[in-house]
């Protein structure tokens, strides 16, 4: 595809927005109303890829809200594709905002996941688990948006979704290893609304402290951390976020999801509680890392550590140095010169440093 052509005979593609595993999403007007929108085209199409497209254009139009991003129809292109056919977002997603920045401040990061759990929320009170929650899934506008309903799961329809495997028919992986939750890694568990507030707890993990809780070069790196549980706390990561914040975080990651919130309903609650007064907003160059953190920058403990503590050696030499003197000079008054240097030498003490 370029521009200029036509799909479905009455979109009129204007230009690329991005590319993604299974194809393109690009701007385009409508040759009739002018209304301009996003379109999302597949490279190619067999009867899996037509269920999964079908779905996401389900999903997205049933939740009917102001922070999922509204779906308003279901084209085919020439040669057969089913094309969706959504609102034009003008922003950026919170992946390209994480990579700029490296690390968000407290108060966006909270109004980000206010957003976010509100979107949630509607989705799960129609049986909706979205099971693919990340950055590049949330779109940052005014009303922050959630993207990408392709591997929702219908529970509604269907009961609890049982998490047998982490592939489809096709060999597609169900979601995105560093934001699955542990029952939806291993297939050991119900996958239900509280997976994806696994996935909101990395992904305010990721905002906070610039690195996510389960992390490594390959898959199975990432569900090593999964299977021991060894995430470092956020407390840990970011000592400067405050700890109500930090602990929810904690228990929207816990192994358990009996042990997570109960509802988005209720982590949105918690959010919006939160004093941000107090907050000040933080950035990769601002952050100082916590010492005891396993993968802090060496160089940046050694800048902070020392301009944290010149003040306090200064202070300490210059005590050490007026009591040297003083007691230099008790000790010229108390001890009296030797008549003769050779005779007495061994005799008189040195004082220690």
């Amino acid at each position: 595809m370029k521009a200029g052509d036509l799909v479905a005979s009455r979109y009129r593609l204007e230009r690329r927005l991005g590319r993604g595993g299974m194809g393109e999403v690009w701007a385009a007007v409508h040759t009739v109303t002018e209304q301009r929108r996003a379109l999302k085209l597949v490279d190619e199409h067999d009867e899996s890829t037509r269920r999964r497209m079908l779905r996401e254009a389900r999903a997205a139009a049933a939740v009917r809200h102001p922070n999922v991003v509204a779906m308003h129809d279901v084209v085919e292109s020439e040669d057969g594709a089913p094309v969706l056919v959504m609102d034009l977002l003008e922003g950026e997603t919170l992946e390209a905002k994480i990579e700029r920045e490296g690390r968000i401040g407290v108060a966006d990061a909270v109004r980000i996941a206010i957003g976010v759990t509100a979107g949630l929320e509607a989705a799960h009170a129609l049986g909706i688990v979205h099971r693919d929650l990340k950055p590049a899934n949330v779109f940052l506008t005014p009303e922050p948006k959630i993207l990408d309903f392709g591997v929702a799961k219908l529970t509604a329809e269907s009961g609890p979704a049982r998490a047998t495997n982490l592939l489809t028919e096709s060999g597609a992986m169900v979601g995105t290893p560093c934001y699955m939750a542990p029952e939806q890694a291993f297939g050991d568990g119900e996958v239900d609304a509280r997976t994806d507030l696994w996935a909101l707890g990395v992904l305010l993990y990721e905002c906070l402290s610039g690195v996510r809780p389960a992390d490594g070069a390959t898959v199975g790196q990432v569900f090593k951390v999964l299977a021991t549980g060894a995430i470092v706390p956020l407390a840990t990561r970011a000592p400067d976020v405050p700890r109500v914040l930090t602990v929810l975080v904690d228990r929207l990651l816990s192994t358990s999801p009996a042990g997570r919130p109960a509802s988005a309903g209720a982590v949105r609650e918690e959010l919006a509680a939160i004093d941000l007064s107090s907050t000040v907003s933080t950035s990769s160059a601002s952050f100082a890392p916590d010492m005891r953190s396993e993968t802090t920058d060496s160089t940046a403990v050694l800048n902070t550590t020392a301009r944290g503590r010149r003040p306090f050696s200064v202070a300490i030499a210059v005590a050490a140095l007026a009591l040297a003197t003083a007691v230099a000079g008790v000790w010229s008054r108390r001890v009296p010169a030797p008549p003769s240097p050779s005779a007495t030498a061994s005799a008189i003490p040195t004082p220690s440093a």
